[in-house]
């Protein structure tokens, strides 16, 4: 009985020796996997914000470079109406009263109202950057065919035909700080404008033949809003809205002259740009 209770009593005490030892090294074996853990970590959260720091630095640096660039893109140009008035009255000769009668010469004022379609453009520019601001000459080009005419609040009548306009313009834009790749502009100039109403002809009851083939220039002006997102030090792609007017178009209709009026073109552009 004696021998049974030495042994239980030295096997405690060794149980509580191990007990003792294994804890520490335990403990050092933990403490030592949750640094490595919390260094892994810390090494991984350093690189990705590394990596974005440098894109983001990358982008910086490109938008603060001064420098020559181009840029070139298509344009998708929302339909809008064009109205335009005669200077004074117009002769217009209309059918006799009585069959057999004269014709009746009747002087009344003309006011002729355009509808267009939806059309397509393009637009070309090269330009200069200084830091955030830019200045570029821009030619752009418009084409949209006409869907129909009303002449003095008549019925609308569908034709054939088409407005085209070209433009050379002179814009400035800035590019507003991100700190990232997209980089959101707003712009804005003026220029001349040529207007070309192309093959408008059509019989209008009561008035005869009305017939629209004329080129007319004028001032032009815009302003313009969008994004641009950085591919690469030297390359660009953007969206943007444009808006552009032009006043004062001059038309020959009956022999007699028009005046359009100020009329304005919505349109939406996707472009590139690089920069040298």
């Amino acid at each position: 009985m004696y021998k049974l209770n030495a042994l239980v009593y030295t096997s405690a005490t060794l149980m509580v020796l191990l007990t003792g030892i294994l804890s520490p090294a335990k403990a050092q074996t933990t403490e030592s996997q949750s640094l490595d853990d919390n260094s892994e970590t810390l090494e991984s959260e350093s690189l990705g914000d590394s990596s974005n720091t440098f894109v983001a630095q990358a982008a910086l640096e490109a938008a603060d470079e001064n420098g020559w660039y181009v840029s070139l893109g298509p344009s998708l140009i929302f339909d809008y109406p064009i109205d335009i008035d005669s200077d004074g009255p117009v002769a217009v000769t209309t059918a006799p009263l009585v069959p057999g009668g004269p014709a009746v010469v009747t002087n009344i004022p003309i006011d002729i109202s355009l509808d267009t379609e939806t059309g397509f453009g393009i637009n070309g520019a090269v330009g200069y950057r200084f830091d955030d601001a830019r200045v570029e000459l821009e030619v752009a080009y418009t084409n949209n065919d006409v869907e129909s005419i009303t002449v003095n609040d008549l019925d609308e009548i569908s034709l054939d035909g088409e407005i085209e306009s070209t433009q050379f313009m002179v814009t400035g834009y800035y590019d507003i700080p991100t700190n990232s790749r997209f980089s959101p502009y707003i712009g804005g100039g003026v220029g001349i404008a040529t207007l070309t109403a192309d093959d408008i002809e059509t019989d209008i009851p009561g008035l005869g033949l009305v017939a629209l083939d004329d080129t007319g220039t004028s001032f032009v002006f815009q302003v313009k809003a969008g994004v641009g997102y950085q591919i690469s030090r030297q390359a660009n792609i953007f969206l943007g809205y444009r808006l552009h007017g032009i006043p004062g178009q001059d038309f020959e209709v009956f022999d007699t002259d028009f005046d359009a009026d100020t009329f304005l073109v919505h349109s939406l552009q996707l472009g590139a740009r690089y920069e040298f």
